[in-house]
């Protein structure tokens, strides 16, 4: 089962792109603005950074940040111009971002859905019996004795939680599909 949450966005800087390829940044900063006077990438946006300077100051830098598929490929092109043999190198590193993005959605993800799962069940009491009974391998027509309704409603309401994957999967399915 999947379900769609926000993610944050990977994105590189021109501070850092200057650091991987050994360059000054307001070089990289100049070729960044040549290449958007020359419409070969897009004007990325420009944000204030705060860093520590070598005697511990905070110190404050604007930066051009490079963000989604069009920054990725922009930034690529600025490595590019800068140092052709550093291209591989920027490939890399976005490719390091993008495996550490989607291990940390795939952890979002299965967090999200394990609380979701259980808000469903704790939202509905007849699921909460439900899933109760099912842990102590009840049948479908026990649980409706149990719960004192019919055996349609507890068939009805035990698909719905199997197809939504709310049932344990420690579950004896013969004892559970009695009739």
């Amino acid at each position: 089962m999947k379900f769609s949450i926000a993610h944050s966005v990977q994105s590189m800087n021109s501070q850092q792109i200057a650091e991987l390829v050994n360059s000054r940044h307001d070089s990289v900063k100049r070729t960044i603005e040549r290449l958007v006077e020359q419409e070969v990438i897009t004007l990325p946006p420009m944000v204030e950074t705060s860093f520590k300077d070598k005697l511990g100051k905070t110190q404050y830098k604007k930066v051009y940040v490079f963000s989604g598929e069009q920054g990725k490929l922009d930034s690529i092109t600025v490595v590019a111009q800068l140092c052709p043999h550093f291209t591989a190198q920027i490939v890399k590193r976005w490719q390091e971002l993008e495996k550490k993005d989607v291990r940390k959605l795939d952890t979002l993800e299965n967090q999200d859905i394990q609380k979701l799962k259980q808000a469903l069940i704790d939202n509905n009491p007849r699921w909460q019996m439900i899933y109760k009974m099912a842990q102590i391998n009840m049948s479908q027509r026990q649980m409706a004795g149990a719960m004192q309704i019919s055996d349609s409603t507890v068939f009805r309401e035990y698909a719905k939680m199997k197809q939504l994957g709310l049932l344990p999967k420690t579950l004896n399915s013969q004892l559970c599909l009695e009739v």
